[in-house]
């Protein structure tokens, strides 16, 4: 939890593993599949599966970031 404190008000770049209405889920180049914990990105717009993003982490709990997605002007 202490690391993922650290990463508040970084910007990160996420790669896409899932997609639905209003949000989605990625990871980190540090973080594995079905080991670590997920980057949950609100305010999405044009996503998809597969899509690299840029990312705010605007929080986290023990396991998980939360971010809002970059969008590209």
């Amino acid at each position: 939890a202490n690391k993922l404190d650290q990463m508040i008000d970084t910007t990160v770049t996420v790669l896409v593993d899932e997609v639905n209405d209003t949000q989605a889920v990625g990871r980190t180049y540090g973080e594995s599949p079905e080991v670590d914990g997920v980057v949950v990105v609100d305010e999405i717009e044009n996503v998809n599966t597969g899509d690299f993003i840029q990312v705010q982490i605007e929080g986290n709990d023990d396991h998980d970031l939360f971010g809002r997605q970059i969008k590209n002007k």
